[in-house]
């Protein structure tokens, strides 16, 4: 059952990114809405994985080390941006 899930779900997915390739010229003026939600989702799916962890006392540390991973990740996306918007 779960093999016949998992070929169900490829199969899926294939067929939505064909559609996508197909309608991405029609619909690329939307596309940073659609971006917009997508990453939405994302930071929602993270966000809701990450509370639970707050309400627990960290060490100076462990904070330290959670700041640190956050000013990484802004940093990355600010460096990946600014390569993507150079061309």
């Amino acid at each position: 059952a779960a093999l016949v899930k998992v070929s169900l779900a490829g199969a899926v997915t294939a067929i939505g990114g064909l559609a996508g390739y197909a309608l991405v010229d029609l619909w690329s003026a939307w596309l940073p809405f659609f971006l917009v939600a997508a990453s939405s989702s994302f930071v929602y799916v993270a966000l809701a994985d990450l509370i639970p962890q707050l309400q627990t006392r960290l060490t100076a540390r462990e904070t330290l080390a959670q700041i640190c991973w956050l000013l990484s990740g802004i940093a990355l996306v600010s460096l990946v941006s600014g390569l993507a918007h150079r061309h």
